[in-house]
């Protein structure tokens, strides 16, 4: 039973990361959001699953909750801001998509590389699956600083802070509920900010491109 689990962690793990790079690759804002939905319910999953597999309630409850949050709440804030923001893909990031996805195979490479010779903090197979954690933080951020819109950069934001969570969810044996719960509202709280601020921008302006709203300082 607890290789099933395991099984399940492994491939879930995978699927987090996959999703981020696909929201780091499309331009299509609805395929975005839906990679960011199918992000957070395979990470809620992770945590079900090690949750089980270590008999931990606190850690099968963090799962649920951020099964609901992440991959449903969250999802639809964002998708009821593309709504009234309109345009239906992203404008040319900063960086465009080749180099970014090379860039990709190094945010994977390196985690694997130099994580893979320290020494784990619990000699368990779930800690081999760290650095997945710590190349969707890097795809995460990456999204974040070269993106133009307000959707992509809450996108970042939240894969970002699901690849923390990832992390949490395989090297530590027991998370906490009201920690991950905490985390969990802090991004829920940006996310809310974030779509008042859109829904603002659009009202006024009609545009939430980053690199357009720069002339306004003028």
């Amino acid at each position: 039973m607890t290789t099933n689990y395991f099984s399940m962690t492994y491939l879930f793990s995978g699927t987090v990361l996959v999703c981020a790079i696909i929201a780091l690759w499309r331009k299509d804002i609805k395929a975005i959001i839906y990679s960011v939905a199918f992000h957070g319910v395979a990470l809620g999953i992770v945590g079900f699953s090690e949750g089980l597999s270590r008999h931990d309630l606190a850690l099968v409850q963090a799962g649920i909750e951020t099964f609901i949050l992440k991959g449903i709440v969250f999802p639809i804030l964002i998708f009821r801001i593309f709504n009234r923001s309109g345009g239906q893909r992203d404008v040319e990031p900063l960086i465009n998509t080749t180099a970014s996805m090379l860039y990709t195979s190094l945010f994977i490479g390196i985690p694997f590389f130099s994580i893979g010779r320290l020494p784990y903090i619990a000699s368990s197979p779930q800690s081999k699956l760290v650095p997945i954690g710590f190349a969707t933080l890097l795809v995460g951020f990456y999204i974040l600083i070269t993106r133009r819109r307000i959707i992509s950069q809450i996108v970042g934001l939240i894969i970002f802070e699901n690849g923390i969570s990832l992390i949490a969810f395989l090297l530590i044996s027991g998370l906490p509920l009201l920690v991950e719960l905490g985390e969990s509202l802090d991004v829920l709280l940006v996310v809310i900010v974030l779509r008042v601020l859109a829904i603002t921008i659009q009202s006024r302006i009609g545009n939430v491109d980053l690199a357009e709203m720069k002339e306004l300082h003028d």
